[in-house]
């Protein structure tokens, strides 16, 4: 007897572009890991990779602008040569590195989370659409929510990997 091959349906979940988020705080005018914030965002959302990067924008609807182009780790953070180290095995993925103030996110929040996006199918048919609100919003309320006291001394350090 042969035994049975294994089924490809668990090993193609867990295929795709990962988020790693970090959260970094300014104290006595130095930015500082925030231990207690670590990966307060996990879901794998294509929509708000988009927005926040322009990583992984759906063929199937019109391209999100990203909220900036991506710029890399900061320099001044703390754990810089960590960050990058941690990196080392996923420079040859779809990924992107990238950082924001909470105030940069939470600006273009508000401005923009009334717009559409559309989805299409293969030939061009509209299938739906949704607010950016709607597909997204979540995770900005959780930023407004965890970090909007002091939007100008926190800050979120973005990772994409496969």
């Amino acid at each position: 007897d042969v035994p049975p091959l294994p089924t490809l349906s668990k090993s193609r979940n867990k295929m795709g572009t990962d988020i790693n988020i970090k959260v970094e705080r300014k104290q006595d005018g130095n930015w500082v890991e925030s231990k207690s914030d670590r990966n307060f965002y996990d879901d794998r959302n294509y929509d708000l990779f988009s927005a926040l990067a322009g990583i992984r924008q759906r063929r199937t609807c019109k391209p999100i602008t990203p909220i900036k182009p991506p710029q890399g780790w900061p320099k001044d953070s703390p754990n810089y040569k960590r960050y990058l180290d941690d990196m080392l095995p996923h420079n040859d993925s779809v990924g992107g590195h990238t950082w924001f103030t909470v105030k940069e996110l939470l600006d273009w929040w508000h401005e923009n989370k009334n717009r559409h996006i559309m989805y299409y199918d293969d030939t061009n048919v509209l299938l739906h659409g949704e607010t950016y609100e709607d597909a997204m919003g979540y995770f900005f309320d959780d930023v407004a929510m965890g970090f909007g006291d002091d939007p100008d001394n926190v800050r979120i350090l973005v990772r994409f990997y496969s």
